[in-house]
């Protein structure tokens, strides 16, 4: 058989094909087309518990709580949760929950939240006792410390690469003193 004629007939064969694939795929409807964009909605970030674990004359250990509740109707990849913890305007601890990619070929594990659902953060830290500040540590010691929590979480709508990186901040005052 001549080389030419089955190239040709090659050919001829992939381009049929071609074209009833993009014959038989479904069109998309004029409603899934994305002529009205949907509006993404910020997420919500809520303070559950600020508890003291622990306490001796040397350190003080908490666990701190948040809940990321995600009210879109995609998925939210959020990146971390940065907090800080005060208490008479004077900071006791700042935290991060997720990580904060840095460079150019950093990576991270993001928290995936689903649409219309919320997702647990959690965090434990300690702090030492310095000795100069003692109302504090009476305070911390007796249950009877307030605290206010300042937070700010980075997250992306769907992906990384559609709706870029939000940063939305969250203020927490009069956290009541737990025990855990």
């Amino acid at each position: 058989m001549n080389a030419k004629l089955l190239v040709g007939v090659a050919v001829i064969g992939l381009v049929a094909a071609l074209a009833g694939v993009s014959f038989l795929s479904p069109q998309p409807d004029a409603d899934m087309a994305g002529d009205a964009p949907v509006e993404s909605v910020n997420i919500d970030l809520e303070i559950d518990s600020l508890s003291t674990l622990a306490v001796t004359e040397r350190n003080a250990t908490f666990e701190i709580g948040f809940t990321a509740t995600n009210p879109n109707p995609g998925t939210v990849l959020l990146q971390y949760v940065k907090y800080t913890v005060r208490t008479d305007d004077q900071r006791i601890h700042v935290g991060l929950i997720g990580e904060r990619p840095e460079g150019f070929v950093a990576s991270s594990n993001f928290i995936t939240i689903l649409p219309d659902s919320a997702v647990k953060l959690d965090d434990k830290f300690s702090i030492r006792n310095t000795g100069s500040n003692p109302e504090l540590w009476e305070a911390i010691a007796s249950g009877t410390v307030v605290w206010s929590v300042s937070a700010e979480a980075s997250y992306n709508h769907s992906s990384f690469v559609a709706g870029g990186e939000h940063l939305e901040t969250f203020e927490f005052d009069a956290v009541p003193a737990t025990r855990g």
